[in-house]
Parts: structure tokens; sequence; C-alpha cells
């Protein structure tokens, strides 16, 4: 449950200047603060305590919003090293180049603010917090907004992408054969895997496509599969979702997916990760290989939920994890619930089974 956190954690941003010439690193300081009179364990998922693994910064240019470049991430259950400790009163920094991870090239009058969902916090020991989780209980879900800093760009720097591409991306794509997968690191069994992995996915994205376009639209507001990750039914909501669909069974079928199987900055508990801004590569890692070919958090619904976060494809995120946490979502925010990758990939492995 999402709950009031002004009394327990609190966010400050602060910049090592106000102003930047193109050349200059774009230092932030984050800083998280236990307010409380406990100590507290933090899960750090969705904070930069563990490094950019999530859109978690609105970085905008006056109402325009400066692209992510960093990565996005497919978990498993947190474990005990996932989560900070902090006494009473204590707080914790970390620094960053914030224009690393988000597109800021022109140049303006810029604002930062975190906005982003701590995924479990409480006052038992990380161990116990995350066998919670593991069984899947309901954790403790608190969402930090930071205060707002501003900063001027004095000069335009080179662009790093370009309508949601990364420009080498660009370059590639434009020169690509249309058919074929490319496995980079990939053994002969991991290819084998791989190929049976695409043609699942296939098939769910297209059972999904096909189960939401033939329900009657009388019937669609009362469908049980839609409402269980998506919500209450509006018909905005649910034409967006079949467009998702769409364009996830088209990559699917018809781009041409890299499979990357080096192991290159997995950590842990990591099904796979994405770079939204380069399609259509996907980092596999340790928890893919260990999981069942169909099913929740399967094989091929991990490619749905990794080819889903392409800004080409659907620019889903990753709000929050596990089929707990996106029954929830769907009840509570289903605006949140409808880019949130884990929800795509659930209606479409749809397991346990609901009818339309």
């Amino acid at each position: 449950m999402t709950k009031d956190n002004s009394k327990i954690l609190s966010v400050d941003l602060k910049l090592n200047s106000q102003k930047y010439k193109a050349k200059d690193r774009q230092d932030l300081k984050f800083t998280l603060t236990n307010n409380s009179n406990e100590r507290v364990n933090v899960l750090k998922w969705q904070t930069p305590l563990e490094g950019i693994k999530n859109d978690m910064f609105w970085v905008k240019r006056q109402e325009e919003v400066a692209v992510y470049l960093g990565k996005l991430v497919k978990r498993s259950a947190p474990g005990p090293h996932d989560y900070i400790t902090l006494d009473p009163k204590e707080s914790v920094s970390t620094h960053i180049d914030i224009s690393e991870v988000y597109d800021i090239s022109k140049s303006g009058k810029y604002t930062i603010e975190f906005d982003s969902r701590v995924l479990d916090v409480g006052t038992e020991e990380p161990h116990t917090l995350s066998a919670r989780l593991d069984n899947t209980a309901e954790p403790n879900i608190q969402r930090l907004r930071s205060k707002v800093v501003d900063f001027d760009l004095l000069e335009d720097r080179e662009a790093k992408q370009s309508k949601g591409v990364a420009l080498e991306t660009v370059e590639r794509m434009d020169t690509a054969a249309a058919e074929g997968s490319i496995f980079s690191s990939c053994t002969t069994n991991q290819r084998n895997q791989l190929v049976e992995t695409l043609e699942a996915a296939q098939g769910m994205a297209n059972n999904i496509q096909t189960a939401l376009k033939t329900t009657q639209e009388a019937s669609r507001p009362n469908s049980r599969r839609y409402r269980e990750w998506f919500g209450v039914y509006t018909s905005q909501n649910y034409d967006k979702i079949i467009r998702d669909f769409d364009m996830i069974k088209d990559a699917l079928s018809n781009k041409q997916i890299t499979f990357n199987c080096s192991m290159a900055d997995c950590s842990s508990g990591e099904f796979a990760h994405v770079f939204p801004v380069r399609p259509y590569e996907i980092f596999l890692c340790s928890s893919f290989w260990n999981a069942d070919l169909t099913g929740t958090d399967s094989r091929g619904g991990t490619l749905i939920h990794e080819i889903s976060h392409f800004n080409v494809v659907s620019g889903t995120d990753d709000i929050v994890y596990g089929q707990p946490n996106c029954r929830h979502l769907a009840i509570n925010n289903p605006l949140d619930a409808l880019n949130n990758a884990d929800s795509h990939e659930y209606i479409a492995e749809n397991n346990p089974w609901l009818d339309m």
C-alpha cells in the first residue's frame, strides 16, 4: 500500500552549480533522510542509491521533458543486500552526472525533480522484509518527491538521441536487415532457448492482441483480464493497450532483435534490462535463464516486458514489480498501470488464467 511518507523519508537534491557550459559535468547530489525516531530499512530500488536503473527524475526544459538515456531492469524479489539501513534522523547521499542519464542538450532553463516509489520501507530487519516480499506479501510502498531544483545550460550540446532513439542506434537501424535475430555472446544452447522463447512471446502477444480486439465493446467494461491488470475500464485506456500490443507484436515478429547474453552489467536477481533509446537490444541476466518458458515471470513474458520499454514501441516504465503490486496499482492508479511494463507482461502471460 502506498502511504504518506512525509514523516518517514524525504529527498533533497542539490546541484554543484546553477549555470553550466556545454563541457561541464552536472553533478547532482541525492540525499535520502530518515525523519523518524526509529531505525528503518529501505529498499534501494527506484533510487540512485543503487545506481540509475530507472527513469526516476523529471528533467524539463520549460515543459519539454528530457529523454531518459539510462536502463530499465526487470527483477525477481529483492534480497537483504538490496536494502539500506538508516538510523533515526540519518541521511545518506550519492552523486550522479545527470547529463549522462538524460539528454540535456538544448540551451535554456531546466528543472529537475525526483519522483519515484520506494518499494519497501520498514523497521524489520532486511532479511525479514525481503522474505515477506518473496512470499508475495504487499510491501510498504512510499512515493517520494523532492523539491524542484533548476539550472541554466548556457550553450547547446550535441544531442544524444532523436525522437527517443539514441543516435548511434538510428544509424544501425537504418542499415540493419529486416529479418533474423542477432545473438551476441550467446552459446548454442542459449541461442536455441532464445528461438523457442521468441516464439512463445510472439504467441502471447498475438493471443492478448486478439483477445482485446475481439471482445465486444459492450463486454469490455467487465473484462476480468483487463480489469485485473489495468483497473476500471475506459474506452481510451482500453484502446491504448490495444495500440501497445499492436506495437509489441510487430516488434517481436518483424524487427531485428539483438539478444545480448554477455551478462554485462547484470546484478543478482535481474531477469533482463534494456536501454529504451536503443531498440531492439535486450540484455539477458541470470534469472531469465532460470525462468520457465511460459507462466508467471516467464522467459516469454520477459521478452514482452522488455520490448514494451522501447520508446519506439510502448515506452513503458518500471513503476512497480510483481503481481500483488500490479493488482494494487490497477485498483489505485489505472493511469500508472497503463505505463507499467510488468502489467503488460502479466496480461499477456495470463497466469493465473482469466477470461476476457
